[in-house]
């Protein structure tokens, strides 16, 4: 007997192994079983993750810390923290490099909390006095130093006021702006406390005589020790510690008009949150848990959502997270979750659509950091015992990759009147061979520490032979052995997609534990070649094609007939060659 099954929708991403056993939820018909290196679609299916652009002059002998700088959307910057040093970069080029900073240590790097407005970028860490980092009117041009805070609070200790913050009593470890004030917390002796400035006064604590604009001191009394981790403006004041979430409910906060709720108990990593579609994202204690911390009406109170219970395996140790509000590319929102085991778990969500789903992003190496500037996505890569900057690009499917474009030759129909030839369709052409500018070798410039790696190499669409960098000085090329007008190479990263364990309904019931198997599946795909079903290759050429050029990417089903029988029957689909590939959906023919 067989029976169709068709899955037009992926939303649901990769769902966690204790839910391949859920048919009777929603997400098991939308979801899949892995997805390595696939982006989610809001429109349902799923596409192959961009590659990763090389960035000139970023190997870092260390581990260091990623952090945006923008100035307007023009000039934008990563500010590089690495061990007593700061690097600036702009448009993948190393604009100020060894500035001296006093944060010398791993753990103090990737502590310390910032807050950036105009050309100012605030930088907290407990350990550290409250520093800020300038730019001096240019690319090249930066200070940094400490702040002089005008009427610094003092707080008793015990024996009398003194300072508030100090190389004794440690200083603040966490900053944000919001309605026009600077607000520090969390500092070594006074970790509950939180100081706001006064308005339009960023750098002046002066409590004065309480009135509405001057700077105000609160402390969180609680029944338990809530050492703050995160402040954040979102939709009100909000401030996360080790025990709970709070925020301040006060329509404008003023030293006589402050109140501060404890809104939920779940505690905060000291990670900084972030604010996606209405709701603002953070790491909960657990360190393997993305809560959406959102008002909810009928409660009249804020909840904190649990965004990776259905993919809990994909975010296990968190170190870092941002977010990119919509691309050129895609319309949905887009979480990077990097992993310290190295892996990047990335999610699709809108909310108003009711589309959250997540995938797991692998690479030759271990993703270690991530930071967004506006449409710009830029990863903190560890390969070869080495740190490299790499900007996420689009069309590009290598990581660590060189690009070299030509210009193609101009090709027009044939087009003539009277008695001759007159041709309007688009099979007989005329090109002009004198015009274009074709390339056989590609400059790479590749680090010596990629010795003796194999890096892939595409021409146009077509998959040319691996290519050694045998890490001499000068010899940093690469040549292949066709005419091409666009080369890429670099690392190579496997994409897949297996879908969950396949389940029909039949009038005997279910038959996802019966013994059956996948007849036929049809891969609906868009602009795609190299695609794999269960190791079998679906041929990305016909018979009337030119043989010498490089095959055009294809759009429609790939139809491929499969054998073996099996109670918990999947199909895994992908490519081995950096190839494009957008995946529409799939429909499988099941006999039992």
């Amino acid at each position: 007997m067989g029976v169709e099954y068709n899955q037009s929708n992926l939303t649901a991403g990769e769902l966690t192994p204790l839910l391949h056993a859920r048919i009777d939820i929603n997400k098991y018909n939308n979801g899949v079983a892995e997805a390595e290196n696939m982006v989610i679609l809001p429109h349902g299916g799923m596409r192959r993750r961009p590659g990763m652009s090389k960035i000139t002059d970023t190997k870092v002998e260390s581990d260091a810390r990623l952090t945006p700088f923008v100035f307007n959307t023009e000039q934008k910057y990563i500010v590089l923290f690495r061990l007593g040093f700061i690097d600036v970069y702009r448009d993948g080029v190393k604009v100020a490099s060894d500035i001296v900073s006093p944060y010398t240590t791993d753990a103090v790097i990737q502590e310390i909390d910032v807050i950036q407005s105009a050309d100012t970028m605030i930088i907290c860490h407990e350990t550290v006095a409250t520093h800020s980092f300038i730019r001096m009117g240019d690319d090249t041009t930066w200070g940094l130093s400490p702040i002089a805070f005008t009427n610094p609070p003092q707080f008793d200790f015990g024996s009398g006021l003194e300072p508030a913050w100090s190389a004794t009593r440690g200083y603040p470890g966490v900053c944000t702006f919001h309605q026009n004030r600077l607000w520090l917390a969390g500092s070594t002796e006074l970790p509950t406390t939180i100081w706001g400035s006064k308005i339009s006064g960023f750098f002046d604590f002066g409590l004065g005589a309480g009135l509405a604009d001057d700077a105000l001191a609160d402390t969180l009394d609680t029944d338990q020790y809530n050492k703050i981790t995160n402040i954040f403006s979102g939709r009100q004041l909000q401030v996360f510690t080790t025990g709970g979430e709070f925020n301040n409910s006060a329509p404008i906060i003023t030293p006589t008009d402050s109140e501060w709720r404890k809104q939920t108990g779940y505690g905060s990593k000291r990670i900084r949150p972030l604010l996606i579609d209405g709701a603002t994202l953070f790491v909960d204690s657990s360190e393997r848990t993305i809560r959406q911390y959102i008002f909810e009406f009928n409660e009249d109170n804020y909840v904190s959502l649990n965004l990776t219970l259905l993919s809990s395996h994909l975010v296990t140790n968190v170190i870092a997270m941002d977010a990119i509000k919509g691309t050129s590319f895609d319309v949905g929102d887009y979480v990077y979750v990097v992993n310290a085991d190295g892996s990047c778990a990335v999610l699709n969500t809108m909310r108003n659509e009711q589309i959250s789903g997540w995938t797991r992003w692998t690479t030759d190496g271990d993703f270690k950091d991530v930071v967004v500037l506006e449409k710009e996505v830029y990863f903190l890569v560890l390969r070869k015992g080495s740190y490299f900057i790499e900007k996420l690009t689009e069309d590009t499917y290598t990581d660590h990759n060189v690009i070299d474009t030509g210009s193609k030759p101009d090709t027009d129909n044939i087009i003539m009147v009277d008695d001759n030839i007159v041709h309007n369709g688009d099979n007989i052409v005329h090109t002009d061979t004198t015009t274009g500018t074709p390339i056989t070798e590609l400059v790479t410039n590749y680090d010596g520490v990629f010795a003796n790696t194999e890096f892939k190499v595409v021409a146009d669409f077509s998959i040319m032979d691996d290519a050694k960098y045998e890490g001499t000085p000068g010899d940093n090329k690469f040549t292949i052995s066709r005419v091409a007008y666009r080369i890429e190479t670099g690392l190579n990263f496997i994409t897949k997609v297996v879908t969950l364990p396949v389940n029909t309904e039949t009038q005997k019931g279910v038959t996802l534990y019966r013994r059956k198997r996948i007849v036929k599946v049809d891969i609906n795909v868009y602009e795609s070649l190299g695609v794999y079903a269960r190791n079998r290759i679906a041929p990305d050429r016909q018979f009337t094609v030119v043989l010498d050029q490089a095959p055009e990417p294809f759009t429609g089903f790939k139809e491929m007939y499969l054998l073996g029988y099996n109670r918990l029957t999947s199909v895994e689909i992908g490519q081995r060659e950096p190839l494009p590939f957008i995946l529409r959906g799939l429909g499988t023919e099941i006999a039992y």
